[in-house]
């Protein structure tokens, strides 16, 4: 027997042996030929007074999955979707299948939402007005300007310059309460903090809630209740102890929520009605799930990416935290209950500093210039202004403190050209201390004239805080370490055990290696001695010549990164500062291609030519008329004509012949 039914398209089909056909053509004689729906099947019946009369050719093609009343139930449910325009199409979808359910026992064979979505919002959007390919096409019908008490609701509707209508009825503007400080990005910034508490490791939640609470309010008094509520649900003396929802030894392993969708109840009937119906649609969703082979609910790409994005944070705070405890260094902690620091002592080292002011002396110099790096780097997360005064370390921190979040975790991809050292790791020395200002992890005032290192064993006086030694790394696997081997291995000691390692002293204000053999492998090798003539002209341009003065010179401009120190000159020359700001304004000129100068070098036969050595995105060819994907290019200026070239390194472009402009 054959059965009458709709198909997806709305027309009649009908189902017979489980294959469906559409009609054909009515005969002459009364009769009607059904062909089969598979456009590639050629078989097909006959039917004349609901009688089938003969069946034609044999079916290539596998027969239709579905009975007759999943095919009806689905006929029902997109009628109440286009009948009930109000209720969500996932709803009624919903409701149909734990009917249908309840009817025939099991849904396993119901399709999938997702396999019958278009189909159901098709339908939907046929008792809805047409949606306009553009705004200003917009027409609102209408029964859509006024709301559910004949009141009227669209109370603008401007279409110059641009269309904006804006929809509110007098009675409900009357009601609303706004709260400015709400809308204020700092306050929009702190609420988020609170909300995101689970995503935190569980021993961050006290100090980020603190962090929060004090800063709000500071603002308004009024966001009082919220942290209460807050506080006594989650923090302290919690109904909801952190492990039940704290999220970070779980993320990207599960939802990012314990309550997805929870609905406030009436009352307690209300409720359990509720968890029932949820209990039915997990048992529902594994049915199809098991039976189809394909997921019921697939995550949104915008939800995968963030998952990805938590997970790399995560991964990056886990190695941090490692990387902290299995440092390959002694560290020595001050036994204090309320203070403790940390002594570094290098062991084995590969050269020697003349004494400790020296090596004072060099740190400061060498951490301001890295400092100063990360504030003129510039990239696609951060773009620090660098027009502020920046002559002392100080300076420094209060221009990059604002950005160190930025810095820690999305520029751990970015590699300053003076060292191979990421911007990251450098963010890294700046930290908060206990009067939350910003402030280097490096305590500076261990390298001055009247304090040398601090070795194992040693106490202040009349003190008992023992400096205890290290199990992590200690020196020759021995538990007690003399004083005279410790001072063997130190960086600054110069002893006849040590006669083999270069010696960097510090005469008129330069660093200077030195060693007895001139054919050492370190005074051979081109990165110390480009970057120890990095840091003498940096030390000239930022600190003052006398070497037990901590105040720094007035200039404001860093060259280090426009200017290429090598073994043919040393003499300071003034034109590449002339012609820096005009080099720099054409290689960030376009935000897409954003560049940087990595260095400056004259010529060696024509001294008229300034050579900047181009890194970063900025890779334009002229040849090519575009940028490139890998190259790098330099920046030819002649300053006798006053004209530039761009020339591209790439060895396929071969660019021999270069075109100059004159500079404006």
């Amino acid at each position: 027997m054959y059965s009458i039914v709709d198909s997806q398209k709305g027309s009649k089909v009908i189902r017979f042996q489980d294959n469906l056909y559409r009609l054909q053509k009515h005969n002459k004689n009364g009769s009607i030929r059904w062909i089969c729906t598979n456009r590639y099947c050629s078989s097909s019946i006959t039917i004349r007074n609901q009688t089938i009369e003969n069946q034609r050719g044999q079916h290539n093609h596998d027969k239709v999955k579905r009975s007759a009343s999943i095919m009806n139930a689905f006929k029902h449910m997109r009628q109440e979707v286009r009948n009930d325009v109000g209720k969500p199409v996932t709803q009624i979808y919903t409701e149909f299948v734990s009917e249908y359910r309840h009817i025939n026992g099991t849904a396993e064979s119901v399709p999938i939402f997702d396999t019958i979505r278009s189909t159901l919002y098709r339908d939907r959007s046929t008792v809805l007005p047409k949606h306009p390919r553009c705004i200003r096409d917009l027409i609102v019908p209408d029964y859509f300007m006024k709301n559910l008490y004949d009141e009227m609701m669209l109370f603008c509707d401007q279409r110059i310059p641009t269309r904006i209508l804006a929809f509110c009825s007098l009675s409900a503007l009357k009601e609303l309460d706004l709260v400015e400080d709400l809308k204020k990005e700092d306050i929009k910034r702190q609420v988020a903090n609170i909300l995101s508490l689970p995503l935190l490791p569980p021993n961050e939640i006290n100090r980020a809630f603190k962090e929060s609470y004090d800063m709000l309010l500071s603002v308004n008094v009024d966001f009082l209740p919220f942290f209460k509520y807050v506080k006594k649900t989650y923090i302290v003396n919690a109904r909801f102890n952190s492990s039940n929802w704290n999220h970070y030894s779980t993320l990207t392993d599960r939802p990012r929520t314990n309550n997805h969708r929870l609905i406030a109840k009436p009352n307690i009937w209300k409720w359990i009605m509720q968890i029932r119906k949820d209990d039915e649609q997990t048992i529902i969703r594994l049915e199809q799930e098991k039976k189809q082979n394909r997921s019921t609910r697939p995550r949104k790409r915008k939800n995968i990416v963030r998952d990805i994005c938590l997970s790399g944070l995560k991964t990056f705070l886990d190695e941090l935290i490692l990387l902290y405890e299995k440092s390959p260094a002694n560290e020595r902690a001050l036994s204090t209950p309320d203070k403790t620091s940390y002594h570094v002592i290098h062991a084995n080292p590969t050269l020697l500093f003349e004494n400790n002011i020296m090596l004072g002396v060099f740190i400061k110099n060498f951490i301001h210039l890295l400092l100063l790096a990360v504030i003129q780097h510039k990239c696609t997360f951060v773009n620090i202004d660098d027009g502020l005064p920046k002559s002392s370390i100080s300076d420094l921190i209060k221009i990059i403190s604002p950005h160190i979040a930025t810095l820690r975790s999305q520029c751990v991809q970015c590699y300053l050209p003076i060292c191979h050292i990421s911007v990251s790791q450098i963010a890294h020395l700046v930290v908060m201390n206990k009067t939350n200002t910003w402030t280097l992890a490096i305590d500076l005032s261990v390298y001055s004239k009247n304090q040398q290192f601090r070795l194992f064993d040693c106490i202040k006086m009349g003190k008992h805080n023992v400096l205890h030694q290290s199990t992590i790394y200690p020196f020759c696997n021995q538990s007690e370490i003399a004083y005279r081997d410790i001072l063997t291995k130190s960086l600054t000691t110069y002893n006849p055990d040590l006669l083999h390692l270069p010696q960097i002293s510090f005469i008129n204000n330069q660093f200077h290696l030195e060693h007895n053999n001139s054919s050492h492998i370190i005074l051979k090798s081109e990165n110390i001695v480009e970057m120890l003539q990095l840091m003498n002209y940096h030390f000239i341009t930022y600190f003052s010549h006398n070497t037990n003065s901590k105040r720094p010179s007035s200039s404001n401009e860093s060259q280090f990164h426009c200017k290429k120190f090598n073994n043919r000159s040393t003499s300071t020359n003034l034109e590449p500062d002339q012609y820096r700001a005009f080099v720099q304004k054409l290689i960030t000129s376009d935000p897409n291609h954003s560049g940087y100068i990595y260095s400056c070098v004259s010529g060696d036969y024509n001294r008229n030519l300034l050579f900047f050595n181009i890194t970063g995105n900025f890779r334009y060819c002229p040849r090519k008329g575009d940028h490139h994907k890998r190259n790098s290019v330099t920046i030819i200026i002649d300053t006798r004509s006053n004209d530039y070239t761009i020339r591209c390194k790439d060895s396929e472009c071969n660019n021999t012949k270069l075109t100059w402009t004159p500079i404006k």
